[in-house]
């Protein structure tokens, strides 16, 4: 039980800090592998320095691609809804004018 709040946990904390990489990367006019790359880092790489500073040789996230493939998953669903939410703003201004 107490495993598994800990994987959901972890798994929101990949997800929320993939979409705030991902925020950035959109906000700084990256193309999609920069976008990407900007997600993987920011989801994971946190726990690999904590991995590396409590010992964890290689870090978990490295061990099994399951953590970047969740952050890959969550960019690519956040790069989605900001290209469907710009659409519809101009589709509003447009019938606004």
């Amino acid at each position: 039980m107490i495993n598994t709040i800990y994987q959901f946990l972890e798994i929101l904390g990949t997800v929320a800090f993939a979409v705030s990489g991902t925020v950035v990367g959109i906000n700084h006019k990256l193309d999609i592998f920069g976008i990407l790359t900007m997600s993987a880092v920011t989801a994971v790489g946190g726990g690999i320095i904590r991995d590396i500073f409590i010992g964890v040789i290689p870090p978990s996230s490295l061990q099994s691609p399951f953590y970047i493939i969740i952050s890959i998953i969550a960019s690519i669903i956040t790069m989605l809804v900001a290209v469907i939410t710009k659409k519809e703003k101009k589709f509003i201004e447009y019938f606004e004018n």
